[in-house]
């Protein structure tokens, strides 16, 4: 059976999302290197604060000097804004004014990366539809707000960076304060600092990257989808085959949604790498859009027509004024022929190997490893669908909440 535009979409869609996936681990890469360029100063600062600061943690002086140390931290952390604003020089960065550091630089990014995911959709489905027609453009202030006003997973990026920052000021200074309580060595507080702290704070700064982008990414083509949803009939949401892949993604794999309200959006979780792919309606692309090549319904129908006086050994000239002598009722009958054409040639939903079906065919040593001995034991008992672990919220369940189910 050949392959129909929907199959094509999709397999250049899950194609592509592995270079977004590349892209996205650069540039969580970028984030963090960015956090790391302070390591130095931090180290000198904590090294000359911690000594003039009280012993006595149960003081007011105790605490008031915790604040400042706190503060000075946060500031210490967003004092690379300058190497950051060079590396985006050259962009627009009017819609972000007031914005520094990480941030800035990671919506910069982001504002290029979503206008170019969405001229890669648009592209993408020009490429393999067979005739031209008019798609709508999305309008520039929607993907602006995208990135801007964007929620991914409870959080805009801005609340997503203001969180990191907060939280790797708030663990820093957890450990100030156990050492100094434990009476530590300037010294040996910062070398817990750098051993524990530092490296979490890296970690969640990548994790952030990664996820953010594959969140803008999917957010821009359901702007897309959203604009042009009178020739989508569906999304398909579509996980990554492999052991990492979160019981969440794995039971939604597969599943259409009618539109992009009702289709849970990636990124789902931390590190989530889903995506989705439209189902194209054949008849709605072809009949209800003007072509600009005027392949349209009747067109196609006038060919078939022609087609078949052809075969009956009719002459082209004869043919084509008998079509136009044609009756109503009949120019309908070919052009019920020709919708039919078109909606082969598009094809339905495509039917691959989902995350479910994938996971029976792997041994069972490989199940625990995606789901755990528990859940993999009653996934192999064939009484408990993937979609038995999570709720209808999409978060997973613990074991009591499944036997309940």
């Amino acid at each position: 059976m050949a392959i129909t535009i929907n199959e094509k979409i999709q397999s250049q869609i899950i194609l592509h999302q592995t270079q977004v996936i590349n892209y996205a681990n650069k540039l969580s890469k970028d984030i963090s290197a960015g956090i790391n360029v302070t390591n130095s100063e931090l180290a000198d600062y904590l090294k000359t604060r911690l000594p003039k600061i009280t012993t006595n943690i149960n003081s007011r002086e105790f605490q008031k000097q915790m604040i400042f140390v706190y503060k000075d931290i946060k500031k210490i952390r967003a004092e690379n804004t300058l190497s950051i604003q060079k590396k985006i020089i050259d962009r627009n960065i009017k819609y972000y004014e007031g914005m520094k550091g990480q941030e800035l630089y990671f919506k910069a990014e982001m504002l290029d990366f979503a206008n170019k995911e969405v001229e890669y959709l648009d592209k993408l489905i020009h490429t393999e539809v067979p005739l031209d027609f008019n798609s709508k453009k999305v309008p520039k202030p929607t993907i602006v707000n995208t990135v801007a006003l964007g929620d991914y997973s409870g959080k805009t990026i801005k609340q997503w960076f203001t969180k990191l920052a907060d939280d790797d000021a708030a663990a820093i200074l957890q450990t100030v304060r156990n050492g100094l309580a434990s009476s530590n060595t300037p010294n040996q507080i910062v070398s817990e600092v750098f051993q524990t702290d530092i490296p979490k704070t890296m970690r969640s700064a990548e994790a952030l990257g990664r996820t953010m982008t594959n969140g803008v990414g999917n957010a821009s083509r359901s702007s897309f989808y959203e604009t042009n949803s009178d020739i989508i009939s569906g999304i398909q949401f579509v996980a990554t085959l492999d052991l990492r892949t979160s019981e969440i993604c794995g039971s939604l794999d597969g599943q259409v949604f009618p539109n992009v309200k009702e289709c849970p959006q990636p990124p789902l979780h931390p590190n989530c790498r889903s995506t989705t792919s439209p189902v194209l309606d054949g008849v709605k692309v072809f009949g209800q859009r003007q072509a600009i090549a005027d392949e349209n319904f009747r067109t196609e129908a006038r060919k078939l027509f022609l087609s078949e006086q052809a075969d009956k050994g009719l002459n082209l000239k004869d043919a084509k004024g008998l079509w136009n002598d044609t009756s109503l009722k009949e120019v309908s009958k070919y052009r019920m022929q020709a919708q039919k054409k078109f909606n082969s040639v598009m094809g339905g939903v495509p039917i691959e190997t989902n995350y479910s079906q994938w996971l029976k065919g792997l041994s069972e040593r490989e199940q625990v490893i995606a789901l755990g001995t528990t859940k993999a034991k009653l996934f192999r008992s064939g009484d408990y669908k993937l979609t038995d672990f999570v709720s209808k919220y999409n978060k997973n369940l613990t074991l009591n909440q499944i036997y309940k189910k």
